[in-house]
């Protein structure tokens, strides 16, 4: 049986530059089995939870976030709600595409959810031309969160990598040494960590800890859908009572399936008042 899937956090404190490792094989699991898709749209679907998975960690205690991605050509839409918790779910629509393509054009919206009921919500959009689900995540990494950080997909396995560079604060500066030429510095090592195809939640800490990276913590990161008959009855109220007669008909209930787990309820006329 598979573990559930972590999302690992080190520190490179020498040369001041975070590693985020995401062991993704239960959750790409997970969510596979709620589509219909054919094996040619596989490697593509993975490439975006791996990716877009990442940023939970850039979430605070109590946040959580959507991400969307409404492509043009093939046209069809993405939508992955996440939380600190690393709860997740998302939606593909429609979600038996024959092909999902390696690269997009279109747009990308991020909105980050704060806690409580007093602060404005986040909300970034991206224009995409042309770029690939990690190259999106990137941009948006860069626009959006004003970082430098990289995400990298593993070619073997469902795992992917964040590095991130800390930025400085009173009591550190930042590092000297870009990005990019860390990454050139340390390709070997990040190339062994992507070719890392383990799930143990002790290898991998052995494994990025005998690289000198100092190991943070870790947290699940699984597939939880909230839906409920009670949110379905609420949000059927809020059609109106024409609308409501036409969509019951005679039939004493009807039944409406969840986009995201599939689910299925059975809605009362009574339920909705009438």
């Amino acid at each position: 049986m598979l573990p559930e899937s972590r999302l690992y956090s080190f520190l490179d404190h020498e040369s001041g530059f975070s590693f985020h490792f995401l062991e993704g094989q239960k959750l790409f699991m997970e969510l596979v089995q709620l589509t219909d898709l054919p094996g040619s749209s596989l490697s593509s679907y993975r490439d975006m939870v791996l990716s877009i998975q990442q940023l939970v960690t850039f979430l605070k205690h109590g946040e959580s976030l959507g991400f969307y991605i409404d492509s043009e050509s093939p046209k069809y839409r993405f939508k992955m709600e996440t939380n600190y918790l690393g709860l997740t779910r998302i939606l593909l629509f429609p979600n038996n595409l024959e092909k999902i393509p390696t690269k997009q054009t279109g747009l990308a919206r991020l909105v980050k959810i704060f806690p409580g009921n007093n602060t404005q919500d986040y909300q970034s959009i991206i224009e995409i031309k042309n770029l690939s689900t990690s190259e999106i995540v990137n941009q948006t990494l860069k626009e959006s969160y004003q970082t430098q950080s990289k995400v990298f997909i593993s070619p073997s396995s469902d795992q992917s990598l964040l590095i991130r560079k800390i930025p400085s604060t009173q009591k550190a500066k930042a590092s000297k040494i870009s990005l990019e030429d860390y990454i050139k510095k340390n390709k070997i090592m990040i190339d062994d960590f992507l070719s890392f195809d383990q799930t143990d939640v002790e290898s991998i800490v052995s494994k990025f800890e005998n690289s000198s990276l100092s190991y943070l913590g870790s947290k699940n990161v699984k597939f939880q859908c909230n839906c409920s008959q009670e949110r379905f009855i609420l949000n059927l109220k809020t059609i109106s009572k024409e609308e409501l007669k036409n969509l019951y008909k005679e039939d004493a209930f009807v039944e409406i399936k969840c986009d995201y787990c599939r689910k299925k309820y059975n809605i009362t006329r009574a339920s909705v008042g009438l």
